[in-house]
């Protein structure tokens, strides 16, 4: 029985036995950041100071290569839906051979250029020089990086949650064991310090990706007349570009907030990376949400069941709003019990409960604004959310934070304040896009 038939007989089976898996990797990704951060404290300030700055680096390009992962799932997900099985493994061909091309592309570019960019982020001399030997192998080893999250959006498209939960478990779990082998120079390994979380990273990062192609030609074997179909690129760049310019846009806003928020002092930029850890627990719910609604909506739409892309994406919003919302409850009423987790002293757990409280207000908006972003992607609509990101981003968020923090000196609060009104106002915006849309042609 197919994705389709499965939503319209039984839909909360068929939402939670998809988003289950991705909450998962959500959570276990999150670990491997804690862990690798508690390893590397162990070699010194500079070197934990170098993998993060390194790693902000990365994390800035691969967020914008999922822009290129969501257009795959789209198109996989919408040529499925359609049953058109001989088309959906054409573009699953191409969307390989482009991770590899754009992975190649990448890391030619920016391997020279590593140190640079370690300077470029405002790194001292000895920082620049730790975070360059990160990068060395990071970079050397990002294609397969690529190659392995383009993968697993193939097979969300095709609805399988479950196969990628299993690649990223396996990236995650080999870099912590390869990490720990060669920062420490465990049994017959090299004591590499911050050189082995690059390359422990890197080769986890290969490993996955060869599995990742396995375990699609062991899935997927439908057989093709062109191995590889050139004609897509126009439609896969058309639904991808504005996803991965949606998260250019979101960085480029992220980096000038921590901007405005590094202004306000050192106790209040304390306070709010606590309140952001804290409230990072709510959104690995809500983005898996987000990525099911996109399966679902695609293969509905794929299917021209316009009936049951709004019913996925209703039912999916409900139960997304649901959660977070209780979530919101818990961060309202016991934030203290959060924030102590963190152990900080007694000024920056005062601001921090504060933020985690009024963080809770937003958690319904937040909830709605992932399914219905998920759910525009998923009917091949990329450009809506990201003029959503431009419009938020840069006319309300940021001018509106600025207004209340810095002119009319609220601080840390009006920061927290005006993401309220953001989220709130993202929501909305995204409610009216996916309500004007004609379910009855393509995008």
């Amino acid at each position: 029985m197919d994705l389709v038939n499965q939503l319209e007989i039984n839909s909360r089976k068929t939402i939670f036995t998809l988003v289950y898996p991705v909450i998962l990797e959500n959570i276990f990704q999150t670990l491997v950041l804690f862990f690798n951060m508690v390893m590397l404290s162990h070699l010194g300030t500079a070197d934990l100071a170098a993998a993060g700055l390194a790693n902000t680096i990365i994390f800035a390009i691969i967020n914008i290569f999922l822009g290129f992962q969501i257009g795959a799932t789209s198109l996989i997900a919408q040529a499925v839906g359609g049953k058109d099985f001989k088309k959906a493994k054409e573009i699953l061909n191409f969307a390989i051979f482009f991770a590899f091309i754009f992975g190649l592309l990448i890391t030619l570019i920016l391997h020279p250029l590593r140190k640079n960019l370690m300077i470029l982020m405002g790194a001292e001399r000895e920082v620049a020089i730790k975070g360059g030997e990160y990068l060395n192998f990071i970079i050397i080893f990002l294609l397969f990086r690529m190659l392995f999250l383009i993968n697993n959006g193939i097979l969300r498209g095709y609805g399988d949650t479950k196969t990628p939960m299993l690649i990223s478990l396996t990236f995650q779990v080999l870099t912590i064991i390869l990490n720990y082998f060669l920062i420490f120079g465990i049994f017959f390994f090299p004591r590499l310090g911050i050189k082995g979380a690059g390359l422990g990273t890197g080769i986890g990062g290969l490993v996955s990706a060869l599995l990742s192609l396995i375990l699609i030609k062991i899935k997927i074997k439908e057989k093709t007349e062109k191995i590889l179909n050139l004609n897509y690129f126009k439609d896969f760049i058309k639904i991808s570009l504005p996803a991965a310019n949606e998260q250019l846009l979101l960085n480029l806003g992220f980096l000038i907030f921590i901007r405005i928020v590094a202004s306000l002092g050192t106790i209040s930029l304390a306070a709010h990376q606590i309140a952001v850890r804290v409230e990072s627990l709510s959104f690995m719910p809500g983005s898996a949400f987000g990525i099911v609604a996109t399966t679902l909506a695609g293969q509905a739409f794929g299917a021209k069941r316009k009936d049951l892309v709004d019913f996925a994406i209703k039912r999916t919003s409900l139960y997304s709003f649901l959660i977070m919302s209780t979530i919101g409850i818990l961060f309202f009423f016991f934030p203290h019990y959060f924030v102590a987790l963190f152990n900080p002293e007694s000024t920056v757990r005062k601001f921090a409960i504060d933020l985690v409280r009024i963080g809770a207000l937003e958690q319904p908006q937040l909830a709605l604004c992932f399914v219905y972003a998920g759910g525009l992607r998923g009917i091949g609509d990329t450009v809506s959310p990201m003029l959503v990101a431009l419009l938020s981003t840069f006319l309300i968020r940021i001018g509106l934070i600025y207004f209340l923090a810095i002119f009319l000196k609220l601080g840390i609060y009006g920061v927290w304040y005006g993401t309220v009104i953001d989220w709130t106002i993202r929501a909305f915006l995204l409610f009216i896009f996916y309500k004007r849309k004609n379910l009855n042609k393509p995008y």
